[in-house]
């Protein structure tokens, strides 16, 4: 997304700003949701708004939201 000036939504079909970063400790089972960081990491997913409050993880899994 170089030039473009912010990222995007990683969810298909979606243009919208990202604004938040989830990644997954699949041993630990938990699904960490925050902020969106400054560094694009492999193996995480920007999402925006509306996909960040509507987020569902796979049954067993806990999400922990940092602020």
């Amino acid at each position: 997304m170089r030039g473009s000036g912010f990222r995007r939504c990683t969810r298909t079909s979606c243009n919208e700003r990202a604004v938040a970063t989830l990644s997954y400790n699949y041993s630990e089972q938990v699904a960490h949701l925050a902020p969106i960081h400054g560094v694009i990491e492999p193996h995480t997913y920007d999402l925006c708004l509306k996909h960040s409050q509507s987020l569902t993880v796979p049954r067993g899994f806990t999400i922990v939201i940092d602020e």
